[in-house]
């Protein structure tokens, strides 16, 4: 039977052994200020995390500051107001003190935590329109795109886009997610033509080339990954199931 779902799995991929097994604690909440919401983006800089915008029937475009050891949150330079154009998603990156974040109505922004402002810029490349997920090696941050399956690098001084070594999955995936580990890159899950997707490859920036890795347990999209003391953790959206 083909079951839809929303998965609670956590999927680990293992690079090294890891020797303590994680654990949830409950955090103070954020508070009334900053509504619940889904799709937002967060970063972590200086020991504190970064929340912005959301979905949450309207396009919330709020910015906060959350200090996990107090518990204290405050707001930020806002990117706008109302509904239109919301701001969200997993392309949101800490470079070199910096905040970067690509959203897919073709623009990117760029945050100074210094200052407290942002800076809006377009893109150079019209295909990263609809960049999905995305990961940081070495100061450069690189973008997968839901068009195709283009890949680009962005570097930060140059303020340039390349176009790098197509991954080789299915074409125009949606949902991917992505993180790095010990300088290379991942990309795995996504959906395309309604198909739920379980590939996951390995990118190494020094060649430009992609290898197909195991394949995830289930097909997923619109999940969620990060790394940590070598390993990736990638789960939650959607998933797919016989």
């Amino acid at each position: 039977m083909k079951k839809i779902y929303t998965s609670i799995l956590v999927f680990i991929i293992t690079v090294n052994t890891f020797s303590q097994i994680p654990s949830w604690v409950s955090k103070t909440p954020l508070g009334n200020d900053f509504v619940a919401r889904n799709n937002a983006a967060m970063l972590s800089y200086n020991n504190k995390l970064y929340i912005l915008g959301g979905f949450n029937g309207c396009g919330p475009k709020d910015f906060i500051e959350y200090d996990p050891t107090t518990g204290q949150s405050k707001k930020l330079a806002n990117l706008g107001t109302g509904c239109a154009n919301p701001v969200g998603g997993k392309c949101f990156f800490e470079v070199k003190g910096k905040f970067y974040f690509f959203n897919g109505d073709g623009l990117y922004y760029t945050y100074n935590p210094n200052t407290n402002t942002w800076s809006k810029y377009k893109y150079i490349e019209s295909n990263l329109v609809s960049v999905d997920a995305g990961f940081v090696i070495n100061d450069t941050i690189y973008l997968v795109s839901q068009n195709a399956n283009y890949f680009y690098s962005y570097n930060i001084d140059t303020d340039k886009f390349t176009r790098k070594a197509e991954i080789p999955s299915i074409a125009n995936r949606k949902g991917s997610f992505a993180f790095q580990i010990n300088g290379k890159g991942y990309s795995g899950g996504g959906s395309s033509n309604s198909q739920y997707q379980s590939g996951f490859y390995e990118y190494n920036p020094t060649t430009n080339t992609w290898t197909t890795k195991t394949n995830l347990p289930i097909g997923s999209s619109s999940g969620i990954a990060v790394s940590y003391n070598n390993k990736g953790y990638a789960g939650l959206g959607y998933g797919f199931q016989i």
